[in-house]
């Protein structure tokens, strides 16, 4: 018997991110979103909620509770650069126009939003987080619940191979650095699905053509010519891949301490003393791959 996973999102919603949520969607006989959080990385944290919202209508599913979360590090609030623009569009989505509807937003602040969640369920909920780890570092600072997330999925870091913001970090740690190192120095319920194993995974401009959703069809052509035209990186989606097939990915345990500044910020230092975090070290790719072009295939149908 399969299992329904109750989970929360943690976006940054950019273009791989919207195929996260749609990987999900695509599973609901698996899968059930009892909410999303925005957080800034690709956009900022406000137009992460405003993508967030328009592909849930897109795809009718007011149901589904969006909250903005942390707008930046401390007080800053984050703008995203003119390189994010080149990867994702001005507007994070491609620069595709969909129409802007905020019937799923919520009023609440991050903590009362995870903790109304967690108490509707027991603590029977998976948080993934596909940007900083902002909201999850608040969060734990923050809360005075007994209940936590009986798992944490996160896209994030790199371990031998080099960064994609600077030569020693990804831009998830690099971008707020320090919630990456309370996180890592606070929580054993982590898994984390790093550059190591999501470089290794691409989506096929072949298999995007066959898509019969116009908007995801511009979206992701947009982010496969980034990428240089025939195929694009799945970095976000694997977090969905990983939830609900866990037996394609080898991970092993490790410690991570975080450099928070200077010219090696964000880099991920590993050891394997008193090791707790559950780390992707490579995976079935063809399996991976697979399965979520298949789920793809259904929600785009």
């Amino acid at each position: 018997m399969r299992i329904m996973e109750t989970i929360i999102l943690d976006l940054d919603t950019g273009i791989d991110d919207a195929l996260a949520l749609a990987a999900a969607l695509a599973n609901a006989e698996r899968v059930s979103i009892a909410g999303i959080s925005t957080t800034f990385g690709n956009v900022s944290t406000r137009t992460s909620v405003r993508n967030t919202c328009a592909l849930l209508h897109h795809f009718s599913r007011h149901d589904i509770p969006v909250v903005m979360g942390k707008e930046g590090c401390g007080n800053n609030i984050y703008v995203a650069s003119q390189f994010q623009y080149c990867i994702h569009g001005e507007n994070g989505i491609g620069n595709v126009i969909l129409q802007s509807f905020n019937d799923s937003e919520s009023k609440d602040d991050i903590v009362s939003f995870y903790n109304k969640i967690l108490a509707e369920h027991n603590g029977n909920v998976t948080l993934i987080t596909t940007g900083p780890l902002t909201n999850l570092a608040f969060y734990m600072k923050k809360s005075r619940s007994h209940l936590f997330f009986k798992k944490i999925i996160s896209m994030a870091g790199c371990i031998k191979t080099k960064g994609n913001i600077t030569p020693y970090a990804e831009a998830n740690i690099y971008k707020d650095a320090e919630a990456a190192s309370y996180v890592f120095s606070h929580t054993d319920k982590l898994t984390l699905l790093p550059l190591d194993v999501t470089q290794t995974l691409f989506l096929e401009k072949d298999e995007s053509l066959k898509w019969n959703d116009e908007i995801y069809r511009q979206m992701t052509d947009y982010y496969i010519a980034f990428h240089g035209g025939e195929h694009c990186f799945i970095h976000d989606p694997s977090t969905i891949a990983y939830l609900l097939h866990p037996e394609y990915f080898m991970t092993e345990k490790i410690k991570i301490s975080v450099t928070t500044d200077g010219e090696e910020k964000g880099q991920m230092n590993i050891s394997h003393d008193d090791s707790y975090i559950n780390a992707a070290r490579s995976c079935n790719r063809e399996a991976v791959v697979k399965f979520l072009t298949d789920s793809w295939m259904r929600i785009f149908s």
